[in-house]
């Protein structure tokens, strides 16, 4: 990805000069190879062995994971252990855009009071 498609499918909600930027910054020669990597095949998921809360953040702008699609990811986890929050006029790139700081604060918000609604012999922050 070059600074053009990194401002068109990433961060295509910020200036062109803040993209570039935050491309430069960033963005790293083999970074197309994550998400290509774990498209190679059809992913088993089993929803019926999550023991852990997740959090979905959707960004209304973004090209790439658009919002709808991560509502779905998360309303497949029937068991509620699964929540979702869109943040508006954002872009794929929404935790390095302008506003990351509401993000943040809310994901700082639902982790204890996640926490606060799971079984005592659940641990949140293990994984496996």
């Amino acid at each position: 990805m070059d600074e053009d498609g990194f401002h068109g499918t990433f961060a295509n909600t910020m200036q062109r000069e803040a993209s570039d930027e935050a491309f430069y910054r960033t963005a790293l020669h083999d970074s197309r190879n994550i998400l290509r990597d774990c498209m190679l095949g059809p992913g088993d998921l089993d929803f019926d062995r999550t023991s852990k809360p997740l959090l979905f953040i959707g960004a209304e702008n973004d090209k790439i994971i658009p919002p709808d699609l991560c509502e779905k990811n998360a309303k497949a986890y029937a068991d509620g252990l699964a929540d979702f929050k869109e943040f508006p006029n954002r872009s794929h790139f929404i935790c390095g855009e302008p506003g990351w700081e509401e993000v943040a604060a809310h994901i700082a918000a639902w982790l204890p009071i996640t926490a606060n609604t799971l079984p005592s012999d659940t641990d949140t922050f293990t994984t496996t």
